[in-house]
């Protein structure tokens, strides 16, 4: 449902509740702190400027622009003009853990670096009118409605890419020809079991420290990172459709030798151990 609530800290409950929600603010819910979100947000800017640090880089996003940001990273809010508006689409850390892989790994390889697409006019009516559609289902009572909404956030989010590629002149030849986007394919074709990085250097015929390197100027995280958040999606949504399964058979399908050492690999990366996670599902 929309709201026209200013700060969002007080609706994590509903967030939760409902998955996926549109609602419009006037300011950010904290200056001078700095605030970590556990959501999905896409933020449609539509009046006025925001003067902000994300992950501690100074950004300023003006009107008729989308930002998308993803969960656990920080923005510490400065000032914003008298006349700001944003709608936010919020994603719960459910929600979004539950959905493909285009949206959870592919895209964060250039959105987690460039959160902000400044869009035509022209553009920025496309997506309102998705947005304006996402409002209308919120508003009724189909069984289907979050799968709705699903289906439109991912039209939202490939129409945000191709908008991000066509006002830089990117031909999509040459993002699929990036070693990040091909380290991704391969990932999706070997990842679990190969999950060193070694592996995938070998691939690519390239050592594993320049491997390395390259992935990390291209994404701003290494392939270890990207390795490790892969296996982490695989095993939540393995944990999430096998309810039948033993942790030992979640974790032999990851390609891990014994439950123990899956279990450790989980907690070390996620701060909980997989029996929690999946007791909390």
């Amino acid at each position: 449902m929309e709201t026209s609530e200013t700060h969002i800290l007080d609706q994590t409950d509903r967030i939760l509740a409902e998955g996926i929600i549109v609602m419009d603010v006037t300011t950010l819910p904290l200056f001078g702190e700095m605030y970590t979100s556990p959501h999905y947000v896409i933020s449609i800017h539509r009046k006025g400027s925001l003067d902000a640090d994300y992950d501690s880089h100074r950004k300023t996003v003006n009107e008729h622009s989308l930002t998308i940001i993803y969960p656990n990273h920080t923005v510490l809010g400065h000032s914003t003009s008298s006349d700001f508006l944003v709608t936010l689409i919020i994603v719960s850390s459910e929600m979004f853990n539950s959905m493909s892989n285009h949206i959870t790994l592919r895209d964060r390889f250039t959105n987690e670096q460039r959160p902000n697409i400044p869009l035509t006019d022209n553009q920025y009516t496309d997506i309102m009118n998705i947005v304006d559609a996402m409002r209308s289902i919120s508003r009724t009572n189909t069984p289907h409605r979050l799968e709705m909404q699903r289906n439109l956030l991912y039209t939202l989010v490939e129409m945000a890419n191709t908008f991000r590629m066509d006002n830089n002149g990117i031909q999509r030849s040459d993002v699929t020809r990036s070693l990040s986007k091909r380290f991704y394919e391969a990932m999706a074709k070997h990842c679990p079991p190969h999950r060193d990085v070694a592996f995938y250097a070998d691939a690519f015929c390239l050592s594993p420290k320049y491997f390395s390197h390259r992935i990390l100027e291209e994404t701003g995280h290494s392939a270890g990172h990207w390795l490790h958040k892969y296996v982490i999606a695989q095993a939540k949504m393995l944990m999430r459709h096998q309810a039948d399964a033993s942790l030992q058979q979640i974790a032999h399908q990851l390609g891990f030798p014994e439950q123990s050492s899956f279990s450790r690999f989980f907690k070390r990366e996620t701060g909980i151990a997989p029996d929690t996670w999946r007791r909390q599902q």
